[in-house]
């Protein structure tokens, strides 16, 4: 139970950024470590370092609404993209394909796009994309 309280202590708290502001909303929240009695008192705040360099990122269910507007961004910012999508009958197939469609016309470099039907549960399919990409 130590080890647990002790990782738990050294995790980032949530603090409102101005403590006189009692109807402040979640945008003005920082990830605020002093909390933590580490015996200083010095104030830190852990910030999300700016995107840079090449990544390639795996989007499942990127012919979705939300998946292809991801990829999309991530395309559109520089990165390449891999997408998983068994393009099952949750909503119309039709407008998951056109989505992916869009996507390939904006994108046509298969260096940059990948897109792979197909189930993620699908280990040998998993796999064989880890392998792959």
């Amino acid at each position: 139970m130590k080890l647990i309280n002790e990782f738990n202590a050294s995790l980032p708290s949530m603090s409102p950024a101005s403590d006189d502001d009692s109807t402040s909303s979640a945008s003005s929240f920082t990830a605020d470590s002093s909390s933590v009695d580490d015996g200083s008192d010095v104030h830190t705040s852990a910030t999300v370092q700016p995107h840079t360099g090449y990544k390639k990122v795996l989007v499942t269910g990127g012919a979705g609404f939300i998946g292809s507007h991801v990829a999309e961004y991530l395309l559109a910012r520089g990165d390449d993209v891999v997408i998983v999508d068994e393009l099952n009958d949750y909503y119309d197939v039709h407008i998951k394909q056109s989505n992916l469609d869009l996507l390939r016309a904006a994108y046509p470099d298969e260096k940059r796009l990948k897109i792979y039907g197909g189930d993620i549960c699908d280990e040998d399919l998993m796999l064989d994309v880890f392998e792959r990409e």
